[in-house]
């Protein structure tokens, strides 16, 4: 219960927009110009349905890695943090050998 209480304060602190963030990184383009493949009228609400999907799947990703790392830090042995990691992890594409490692045979 504490470490699902801990995982949840994590989330929601990781989940917050950043205060102050420059926005001058990556500035925006104002309607009309060059430059936008395929950017007609209308399009513009396929742009941002397109960002908010891909926020919400990268705020799941940053969700699971707090889980994980909870899950890490609570760990008191080695068989626990292999649990931590069978847990998730995704298990190896089965067209991959020794877990994705090449064979180091000398």
């Amino acid at each position: 219960m504490e470490t699902a209480l801990i995982a949840l304060a994590l989330t929601a602190l990781f989940a917050m927009p950043v205060s102050g963030a420059d926005s001058t990184a990556y500035p925006q383009r104002p309607q009309g110009q060059a430059g936008g493949a395929g950017q007609g009228p209308g399009q513009g609400q396929n742009l941002e349905q397109m960002k908010s999907n891909i926020l919400q799947r990268i705020d799941q990703r940053i969700a699971r890695s707090q889980e994980e790392k909870v899950c890490v830090q609570s760990a008191k042995s080695h068989i626990e943090i292999k649990a931590c990691r069978d847990r998730f992890r995704p298990p190896p594409h089965p067209n991959q050998q020794n877990g994705g490692r090449q064979n180091q045979t000398q």
